[in-house]
């Protein structure tokens, strides 16, 4: 970006990668911040600044091994849907089964099994 805000080049690439800004010595030294420069900020809300937050909680490694397996078009809010998605299944099949007494049948076989032995 440019000290007005606008976002002079970018690069879209397929896989993830991580891009720090390195020091720029005397050339930047006092110069004022986005908020005193009046530069509006690009977030877009509580979303975004929730997916910023889960970001900054996950440790790099692993978020960027988890996005390098994942299609170009997933990115963490999908991929925690399909967690989540994953989970309720899990769960409910659990639930499923305790419903429907495959716990208490199995429980049984076992201790008949070990009456017999």
């Amino acid at each position: 970006m440019n000290e007005k805000g606008k976002i002079v080049w970018d690069v879209q690439i397929a896989f993830p990668y991580e891009a720090e800004r390195l020091g720029t010595g005397d050339e930047s030294a006092g110069g004022p911040s986005a908020q005193k420069a009046g530069l509006k900020s690009k977030s877009n809300g509580f979303v975004n600044e929730f997916w910023i937050g889960v970001k900054d909680k996950l440790p790099g490694k692993y978020l960027n091994a988890l996005m390098y397996i994942t299609p170009v078009w997933m990115g963490v809010p999908e991929v925690v849907a399909i967690l989540i998605g994953v989970l309720t299944l899990l769960v409910w099949g659990v639930v499923e089964l305790k419903w429907a007494g495959v716990f208490s049948t199995v429980r049984r076989r076992i201790e008949s099994f070990n009456e017999t032995r």
